[in-house]
């Protein structure tokens, strides 16, 4: 069940690079702006150029990378502050051309919000679903073709009350929140915390 994570982590590692690539894109066209002597008011020559860069930057082939969806009804970040039933959530846009106050993000949470938590098995339990899968497949029976490999993770029923500041939460809505600064929850799920050995 690592797929998620590889998925978060290939996504950052698209967001870092379509970032930089788009810095460079924006710093040579400011450079060409000013070289070329392009005549633009004076209070407005910085939003002009970032205008102009950003739009060159989105119509060339490198714009598809860094498109995000206009219909956002999902969110992933991070708990960074609770106060009796609205959530405050640090969440990390894929679109660098985005308002950066949409950083962070008010959530109401409601009695109909379904609320789940991931809870990571014990390492004998899974090892223990692993072996009798493993059994299971060499069988050679038909049923076990179609059998899926035992999860590392388990849901179970949670409540605001579970969270904690730095839980990592995906929250789904029943509307576009796309550019919305607050809005309520129809689901949340708590990822589980990371366990550090001593």
């Amino acid at each position: 069940m690592d797929q998620p994570q590889s998925t978060a982590t290939s996504q950052s590692i698209e967001y870092y690079i379509g970032t930089l690539i788009i810095g460079i894109i924006i710093g040579t066209v400011a450079t060409l702006y000013s070289l070329q002597g392009v005549a633009v008011e004076e209070t407005n020559t910085y939003q002009v150029g970032f205008e102009a860069a950003k739009k060159r930057a989105l119509e060339s082939n490198l714009g598809a990378m860094i498109k995000t969806q206009e219909d956002v009804r999902a969110l992933s970040g991070k708990v960074t502050a609770i106060n009796g039933n609205l959530i405050s959530v640090r969440v990390q846009s894929m679109d660098p051309f985005e308002d950066p106050t949409l950083d962070e993000r008010i959530v109401t949470v409601e009695n109909t919000t379904k609320i789940t938590k991931f809870l990571q098995k014990d390492q004998e339990t899974i090892k223990n679903e692993m072996d009798a899968f493993i059994k299971k497949t060499q069988s050679g029976s038909s049923a076990s073709s179609l059998a899926t490999p035992p999860q590392p993770l388990t849901v179970a029923s949670s409540s605001i009350k579970e969270m904690r500041f730095g839980d990592a939460i995906n929250i789904v809505a029943e509307s576009n929140i796309k550019t919305v600064k607050e809005f309520t929850a129809s689901e949340i799920q708590i990822q589980p915390r990371r366990v550090i050995a001593n």
